[in-house]
């Protein structure tokens, strides 16, 4: 039954998007792609390019407070193959991939999670602070509230309970052991504990190395940052001349909603979300699409192509990962 809930919200966004394909003026839309200027896409892909390499850098420095062996090259690739299955999933869930890659350098599970979390942590961080930001700015030029304050502070509120909750090792036991008890079968619950402990060891170690963590919080910033001069110049490209402060305001917006675990890859929950956006400065709803689809083609298509092929040329199993942790 919940397998079948999850199809039906992702399709939910495929549906969404042929619906505004069939309210569109699809001849404008394929001119203004077709118009594109190749000047500024160049840009677009150099500044996405360099987005991607801070937020490597940021996973390689995490990474390595747990294990020194694991390289840029390492961090790169395993990168790659979790935005590949990023693509794919809901809410990016493919990023679960690179601790299987972590995990190849004599990582514990458990000490891979913990990299992922801390990860995954500073991403939604930056995330919340600067939507806030965006939120209440947007708010305050246009007197719309795209998110209500009453709901942005109970997400705030809630990922900050997250938090807490995950890096309390007495609640996660009061959590955690009565589920591996009653779930987990009992050839594997020695071993679930175990990696239970680990996690712990990783979060105590990341937590103690503070050099290491501003540096990763230091990159995260920036690729953070980057994305709006991306869009600014993917707007460029297809003749849509907005300001640059506009998509500093609407950008994290838009990656709020390419969370919601309706959609693979933003598709239709950005289209509209856009529609809306860019309407308010009187773009139309065709190059609004147009930027949505561009958007889509360099953000997720492109790199999960890129990341397929490394994927292939570094596979990863289970298996494989399940059976070394055999032979400790």
């Amino acid at each position: 039954m919940r397998k079948k809930l999850k199809i039906a919200f992702i399709f939910i966004g495929i549906l969404l998007f042929l619906y505004i394909l069939l309210n569109v003026n699809i001849p404008v839309l394929l001119e203004i792609l077709s118009n594109i200027n190749y000047f500024f896409l160049a840009i677009v892909i150099l500044v996405y390019f360099a987005s991607l390499l801070f937020r490597v850098l940021k996973w390689k420095w995490i990474t390595n407070i747990i294990s020194r062996e694991f390289s840029f090259g390492d961090a790169m690739i395993s990168y790659l193959v979790g935005i590949a299955f990023s693509t794919v999933t809901p809410a990016k869930m493919g990023d679960i991939l690179r601790i299987f890659y972590v995990r190849r350098k004599d990582v514990e599970y458990g000490d891979a999670i913990s990299a992922l979390v801390m990860d995954r942590i500073i991403d939604m961080l930056m995330l919340f602070l600067i939507g806030i930001l965006a939120l209440l700015t947007f708010s305050w030029f246009y007197g719309i509230q795209v998110i209500p304050v009453w709901i942005v502070t109970l997400i705030a509120a809630a990922f900050i309970v997250f938090v807490i909750i995950i890096f309390s090792r007495r609640i996660m036991e009061t959590i955690c052991i009565p589920l591996m008890r009653d779930l987990i079968p009992a050839r594997w619950k020695d071993r679930a504990m175990v990696q239970f402990n680990h996690y712990f060891t990783g979060i105590n170690l990341l937590l103690s190395a503070p050099a290491s963590m501003a540096k990763a919080v230091s990159a995260g910033l920036v690729s953070w940052i980057l994305p709006f001069f991306y869009a600014y110049f993917m707007a460029l490209a297809l003749g849509i001349d907005l300001p640059l402060n506009f998509f500093v305001v609407i950008i994290p917006i838009i990656a709020i909603i390419e969370l919601l675990p309706v959609s693979i890859s933003g598709i239709g929950t950005r289209d509209l979300a856009l529609i809306y956006l860019f309407g308010l400065q009187g773009v139309s709803p065709e190059a609004a699409v147009a930027f949505s689809i561009l958007y889509l083609f360099i953000c997720y298509w492109m790199i999960g192509i890129i990341g397929i092929l490394v994927w292939l040329k570094f596979p990863i199993k289970i298996e494989e990962s399940e059976d070394e942790e055999s032979g400790d």
